[in-house]
Order: C-alpha cells, then structure tokens, then sequence
C-alpha cells in the first residue's frame, strides 16, 4: 500500500499527530473560506484547511502529485532581470 493511502485511513487525530511528529511545514495561502497549511512528511505532502468561521480543522489532505503545489508556487516572487 502506498503510504498516503495508509495516511488517508487514520482518524483527524491521528493525522494531525502524524504531522506534528514527522511532517515539516512548508507553507500557508489563504482562500476566502479557510487557511490552508502544507507540510511534507516523507513520501508525500498534506494539506490541512482550518474554517476560518469556525476556527477548526475542515479536512486532510495527503497527495504526491507535484502539481498539487502551483499554489503555493504562484507566491514565490523570482527576480530575473539580472
């Protein structure tokens, strides 16, 4: 089994202590409705959405496709008129 998919099974909880033992935050962007806050834990990324009504944990998210990371990119302001 791949190992976002074991990821995918645990609880919120045990997702969130997954995270915090082994995940490295990477970045944050903003939506209108949550923040969303990447890390990368070996072998895949994960995004958690917190409500920003609500101020709670929405839903988690594990991925490896690479693509799923444009957002975040998009931030990343590179000057190369030199």
């Amino acid at each position: 089994m791949k190992p976002w998919n074991t990821f995918e099974s645990l609880s919120q909880l045990e997702k969130l202590e997954y995270i915090h033992n082994r995940g490295k935050f990477l970045a944050c962007r903003d939506t209108f409705f949550c923040s969303i806050f990447l890390f990368y834990v070996p072998n895949f990324f994960v995004e958690i959405n917190i409500s920003k009504n609500k101020a709670k944990c929405e839903y988690i998210e594990a991925f490896n496709a690479t693509l799923r990371l444009e957002p975040y990119l998009e931030k990343i302001k590179l000057r190369l008129d030199w």
